[in-house]
Formats: C-alpha cells, structure tokens, sequence
C-alpha cells in the first residue's frame, strides 16, 4: 500500500481519504506550509512505516492532454500534472459518438458521465481505417474496467437481435449472473439483480411477439434513461 500527498486549496482544513483497488490511499489534507508537509511526512512514516508520494495538480483549466492507465485507474495528465483521476471500476458502459469521441458512464449519478476527444493526431492509441483510433482508445477502457465479459465465459448468445428500445442491432450475451448487449456503437452489462420483471407481449394483427425486460436501476444511454427493453 501506498499513500499520495494531494496538496488541496482550502479555507479551512478537510481531510479526504480515499482507498481504490490498486492498494492507493488518496490523502488530501490542508497545507500552508513546507512545515505541514515535513509534519505530516514525519507522522506517516513512524506511524504506518510508509513514504507518501508527492503529487503535483493542474490547476491550468486546460482540457487537452494525456491519459495515462495504470491498474483499474484512468489519469489525466496536463503537461506532468495531474489533472483529475477516475477509477475504471466505476465506469458502467463506454460509447463511441462520432469517429473520434469516447463517452465514459458511470454506475453512481455523483459522476454522470466524461467525453474524451481521441484526435487522429495523438500517438498514444494509434489506429487505421478499419480500427479507428476512438475504437482503440474505447478498446483498452472496456478491457480495464467492469463493462466488458471479464474472465466469465458466456452460456449462450444470440447474434444480430434487433431492439426496439434503445433501438438497434444488437449480440446478446447471457452469462451466469449478467447478460450484455454488444452494438457498434454501445455496450450495456446488465446484473440480473436488476431485472424486476418480464413481459411477453402480442402484437396485434401480426404474428410477433415481444419481450420487454423491466430494470431497476435502468440502463442510460447519454441523457435518456431505459427503464424498459424492447425486443
């Protein structure tokens, strides 16, 4: 375990701790002096035997930069400082908007969702025609977090099922505690723990039948909740 010391602008002194999976305690405290970092530097390492690392914050308001992945942790750099942190496990779908935007959502509505701009210029995630470089970046986020299948393999799946709601083509993933729905452009992973009921439903005068699965929480789609899926 190891522990960050966040320099923080404050009137009045608020500690935050805050504990990830990668083992990182997040440590932000209120410093006015050289002195304060000595003291609290001096309490951590006779206390709990640990170093804290030195953390230097952007506070450019510049929103271009770099991203730098480490563990289940998405970093934004400006220049060598960092900019904000968000952890991956908390990402609950990724969407590709356009050819070169990425949207992260999120699972808690404290964070509801991050727009990354992934420029044909950057040399980080480097793609072709065929592989945009939005796709590469979206790619390696879904292998990092929670949304994709992880090591669990699926029972069974339904190729290119059409939805009505949310609306489009879609591969069907059943698993032993969560079904995904795979598009081109979306991908939900679904606890069953979230489905309240199930409906079959006759359409009338046509021999079709659908099936609408009810959730709670319901699935988001930028800002449109699906409390329903049509099938």
């Amino acid at each position: 375990m190891s522990v960050r010391l966040l320099k923080i602008l404050s009137h009045k002194p608020n500690p935050l701790y805050r504990n990830n999976d990668s083992g990182i305690v997040l440590c932000a405290v209120y410093i006015c002096s050289l002195m304060d970092v000595a003291t609290v530097t001096s309490f951590l390492q006779s206390s709990c035997g640990i170093a804290p690392e030195k953390k230097q914050l952007s506070v450019s308001e510049k929103n271009w930069g770099e991203v730098d992945l480490n563990g289940n942790m998405l970093t934004f750099l400006v220049g060598s400082k960092q900019a904000f942190e968000v952890s991956l496990a908390d990402v609950s779908q990724t969407q590709l908007q356009g050819k070169n935007d990425v949207i992260l959502e999120f699972h808690k509505d404290s964070l509801m969702e991050i727009s990354f701009h992934i420029p044909n210029s950057n040399t980080q995630f480097v793609g072709d025609e065929n592989h945009p470089f939005a796709q590469v970046f979206r790619d390696k986020i879904m292998s990092m977090s929670d949304v994709g299948a992880g090591n669990e393999e699926s029972v069974v799946t339904f190729e290119g099922i059409a939805i009505l709601t949310p609306r489009g083509r879609y591969s069907v993933d059943l698993h032993l505690s969560f079904l995904r729905l795979q598009g081109q452009a979306n991908d939900f992973k679904i606890q069953y723990s979230s489905v309240v009921c199930l409906f079959l439903l006759l359409k009338s005068n046509q021999p079709h039948t659908f099936v609408v699965v009810t959730l709670d929480p319901p699935i988001r789609k930028g800002q449109t909740l699906y409390p329903h899926i049509v099938l």
